[in-house]
């Protein structure tokens, strides 16, 4: 029973959806047997009970007492609960969709042919939509009540005009947002994943986009320039969708605003992979916006990844004061997983910046190993405090290590190509002769061209040191 879908359920359930549930199954609208309230009760009863402890048998007696057990009697009276939970659920969705429920009570008033209360309710649908965020779920909601005028129109007199028109306008108006954002989604996962997509009819709606009326949509011309930004690597397409993004940003939902801030926060790190160093500011800046507004949270954590992209941006610009504050600030918002290794990886960094060699020392020797990226992050800062530190041994040695343990770890090709790349010019550059001109001089067109490569700058400052 206890690994049973309902047990499942029933643990993922909040207190207040709990609370909510006493009243919604005593209802004999929803359910009239009275042994599902009983088992309901029970689980409450007991909902600190964990593994083996939770007996069918023992169960069964509770709520049939004095009655031989019957295994497919249990298994039903388990799937009547759980369906009552799942309609709850259900429901609890529904009314926290006001746009469904108005688009839902058009299409009631027009089957019951109560045409006047079908007039008001298509007039209030209206002005609510009129106040809902931009986005793929207000085109889509927009298309259902158009949907919904034709179908009424289809029963009034054949002279009558229709919507047709109109109707396939929202249609038009839904794809293209929601190929555009898609496609949006398709290259930031392309830049981490090593897989392809179809992108289909995309590159025939950009070239009609271009010259379309459809680009006066505020939601569509945002993410038309983001797509070209990201696609292109433009910076001039980048500023227009960030200006697209800034002049609508109050009209966009919490989730669509995450969505494509985070979309310009890739198109910055992945110039600054490629050695634009102009984008830490504009990254820095991106984020800290996401940490005022809360766009950077899910449920009130922090993604270890963005706090370890922000303390790197932050010392980038040698903002030490800021960079200690932020790791301090925001452990507390790391999962609990991740919290102590993170923090201490972070502040490795910090003070190896500040060249204080020992206290990175014994914060790196804290990082978990079991997180392969950032063990692997953690050794790249080693090899960089022996290198500078001119112990030339303990690079060797440990560019060695490293390469074997890379070989051995499945991880992200985008990571796996990173860390390959730091340590192939690390050992370059090791092996470089003072007088070996031609040799640098490859070098350095090497890692500039490398597309790939979080550690650009720092190896071009130890190449120019070592001439």
């Amino acid at each position: 029973m206890w690994k049973s879908k309902l047990m499942e359920v029933f643990h993922a359930l909040s207190g207040t959806e709990k609370r909510a549930l006493n009243k919604w199954l005593r209802s004999p609208f929803v359910n009239q047997r009275t042994e599902v309230w009983a088992l309901w009760d029970y689980l409450l009863q007991h909902r600190t009970t964990v593994g083996p402890e939770w007996d069918k048998t023992e169960v069964y007696a509770q709520i049939f007492p004095g009655q031989p057990y019957r295994d497919v009697a249990m298994r039903q009276l388990m799937s009547d609960l759980l369906h009552c939970i799942e309609a709850y659920l259900v429901y609890k969705k529904f009314r926290a969709n006001p746009a469904l429920r108005h688009t839902y009570l058009v299409g009631i008033y027009r089957d019951k042919r109560l045409f006047k209360r079908y007039q008001q309710s298509v007039q209030r649908a209206r002005k609510y939509l009129d106040t809902q965020p931009l986005g793929p779920q207000l085109f889509d909601q927009r298309y259902d009540l158009e949907y919904e005028k034709f179908v009424y129109l289809q029963t009034q007199k054949r002279t009558k005009a229709n919507n047709l028109q109109d109707l396939g306008n929202a249609l038009d108006a839904s794809i293209i947002l929601r190929k555009l954002k898609q496609s949006c989604m398709y290259l930031a996962h392309q830049r981490v994943y090593k897989v392809e997509y179809d992108y289909s009819f995309l590159p025939h709606l950009l070239e009609y986009l271009a010259d379309s009326h459809h680009l006066q949509d505020p939601a569509i011309a945002t993410y038309f320039y983001c797509y070209r930004a990201l696609s292109e690597e433009r910076d001039d397409l980048f500023q227009e969708f960030k200006n697209q993004l800034f002049a609508q940003e109050s009209r966009f939902s919490q989730s669509e605003s995450r969505d494509l801030l985070q979309l310009s926060i890739n198109f910055c790190i992945q110039q600054l992979n490629r050695g634009a160093k102009s984008y830490v500011a504009e990254a820095l800046h991106l984020y800290r916006l996401g940490l005022r507004q809360k766009l950077l949270f899910s449920n009130g954590l922090l993604s270890r990844f963005t706090y370890n992209n922000i303390v790197g941006l932050a010392l980038k610009l040698d903002e030490y004061a800021w960079a200690e504050s932020f790791i301090t600030d925001y452990r507390d918002h790391l999962d609990r997983d991740f919290r102590q290794p993170t923090y201490n990886y972070n502040l490795a960094k910090l003070f190896y910046r500040q060249q204080r060699y020992q206290a990175a020392f014994h914060h790196l020797s804290a990082v978990d190993e079991s997180d392969v990226l950032l063990n692997f992050s953690a050794k790249v800062i080693l090899l960089k405090m022996y290198y500078e530190l001119g112990a030339y041994d303990e690079v060797e040695a440990l560019l060695a290590s490293f390469r074997a343990l890379i070989n051995r770890k499945k991880m992200l090709s985008y990571h796996q190509t990173n860390f390959s790349n730091f340590i192939r010019f690390t050992r370059r550059l090791l092996y470089l002769g003072p007088d070996e001109v031609e040799k640098r001089f490859a070098l350095r067109r090497d890692i500039l061209n490398a597309r790939v490569l979080a550690e650009h700058e720092w190896l071009l400052e130890q190449l120019d040191e070592r001439s």
